[in-house]
């Protein structure tokens, strides 16, 4: 299940600091619960460690901003796809999932420059 491909055409989207809200950015990172499973300082955290069963840990997104693109990094979050098309375990999440309210990229340039 998790080496599956997943074939997807993302929408443009490049964040412009300028063009942004940051703060707006900050306050959505904080509503969708970014911070509860990469950490406050979103640099990643240990979530789950299960002797002999499962060890899971929230990557550093300090560090995935440097390694991805914008478009690459919402895609990722809003799909739970990485730009290889492999599956991202535990995105999006839940609190992503209401798309009716996060679906503009607007609202993505924001959370990216967040």
């Amino acid at each position: 299940m998790l080496a599956r491909r997943y074939a997807f055409a993302p929408p443009a989207l490049a964040a412009n600091p300028a063009e942004a809200d940051v703060s707006s950015g900050a306050k959505l990172v904080q509503l969708f619960g970014c911070k509860d499973c990469h950490g406050a300082s979103l640099r990643g955290q240990l979530l789950y460690d299960i002797p002999m069963v499962a060890r899971l840990s929230a990557p550093n997104l300090t560090l995935v901003a440097k390694t991805y693109s914008d478009q690459q990094i919402a895609e990722m979050v809003r799909s739970g796809v990485r730009a290889d098309g492999t599956e991202l375990v535990g995105m999006p999440s839940q609190a992503l999932l209401i798309r009716q309210y996060v679906g503009n990229s607007q609202t993505w340039k924001d959370i990216v420059s967040g």
